[in-house]
């Protein structure tokens, strides 16, 4: 393995320990996400609850996971073996009223029912 390849891989490593030890300082930020989606196929629901500067989805009866936030805004990747993206959705006043779910190439929409 050549020595470009192998820093590349120490650079890709080290970014992804430091983003996934990356909490939210302030939890109340993280209140506005929590909540309970109505997915339009695959999923009936995924709810999302906040504890210790993270967020958690869990799809349907399914396991937890813990999604970790991106540096886009509104956006967080879960830790599942899929990776799934999600994206919160605002309505024109700034409330939070959906998301869309990004993984494998798809895209779902869900909107916020509680």
């Amino acid at each position: 393995m050549s020595t470009k390849i192998i820093m590349m891989f120490c650079i890709f490593f080290i970014q992804n320990i430091f983003s996934e030890k990356q909490a939210v300082k302030d939890n109340s930020k993280l209140f506005e996400y929590e909540g309970i989606y109505k997915i339009e196929k695959y999923f009936e629901h995924s709810t999302i609850t906040s504890k210790d500067g993270f967020l958690y989805t869990k799809v349907d009866d399914g396991k937890t996971y813990k999604l970790i936030k991106q540096r886009e805004a509104d956006t967080f990747k879960s830790t599942s073996k899929y990776g799934t993206v999600y994206v919160f959705v605002r309505d024109s006043t700034g409330k939070i009223n959906g998301l869309k779910l990004r993984a494998r190439g798809r895209e779902i929409s869900g909107k916020k029912i509680k």
